[in-house]
């Protein structure tokens, strides 16, 4: 099988890193969009459009059948696909990571997310429902900063003072958006009794456990619509993966 990662940036990147350690021989194709709109800022009918063209675009040129929305904005608008309803198998981070936290023991907890994620009410309807006290916080500034490579500056460091300040108190910290776990030390530093779930965990378990993972043997493909070497760095900095070479693609 071909495996399509899709986020608009690199953030994608934490949930890639897990799977490629566990599955190296699965072929893996990366997307990284920023040569459109940041997601988190595109109406929900153009958002979903894109994500189908990209996902349209793996499908028809890469061989892609099974494809992770390895971002929470795109993540929000999964039922208004149209290569889903085609038969295209596509799961996003948001809900294995509600039903991972759904089967936890009622808690305190925070999530951090872009102002998509989190006006959507996706996560604190479904954890609110599942018995858990829920605060939300947007944290628009923070998928910048990561993207960008700024991982302890001290304009990252006030951003995070400001946004978890009213989270000191939560037992756990939902890493709503795949670029916060770059972050963690700090997040953790302000949040030290919190525990921090990242999505990314779930989602490749939730992959783990519903597709056939199949060996290839093919070489992981790094695609994007942006700037291949700003890609490059970006990845090495935020997340110490190292890209061997990333191809520059119109979509």
């Amino acid at each position: 099988m071909t495996l399509a990662v899709v986020d608009w940036g690199i953030g994608g990147l934490g949930f890639y890193r897990l799977f490629a350690a566990r599955h190296p021989g699965v072929a893996v194709v990366y997307v990284s969009d920023t040569g459109f709109t940041p997601y988190g800022k595109v109406p929900r009918r153009e958002l979903a459009a894109r994500v189908d063209r990209v996902l349209r675009h793996v499908g028809e040129m890469h061989g892609a059948a099974h494809a992770v929305v390895a971002c929470n904005a795109a993540s929000t608008v999964l039922c208004d696909l149209k290569i889903v309803r085609d038969g295209m198998r596509v799961t996003g981070v948001i809900a294995p990571a509600v039903a991972a936290l759904a089967d936890a023991a009622p808690a305190r907890i925070g999530v951090i997310g872009g102002r998509r994620t989190v006006v959507s009410g996706v996560y604190g309807r479904a954890l609110r429902g599942a018995g858990h006290h829920v605060r939300q916080r947007i944290a628009q500034p923070l998928s910048a900063h990561v993207e960008a490579g700024r991982l302890d500056t001290p304009d990252v460091r006030g951003d995070v003072a400001r946004i978890l300040a009213p989270l000191r108190a939560v037992e756990v910290l939902v890493m709503a958006c795949t670029h916060y776990p770059a972050l963690a030390p700090l997040l953790a530093e302000r949040c030290p009794a919190a525990a921090l779930f990242d999505p990314a965990a779930a989602t490749l378990a939730h992959v783990e456990r519903e597709w056939p993972l199949a060996d290839g043997g093919a070489p992981h493909r790094f695609l994007t619509t942006g700037d291949p070497e700003a890609m490059r760095r970006s990845a090495r900095l935020a997340f110490g993966v190292g890209l061997p070479s990333v191809e520059a693609i119109t979509i």
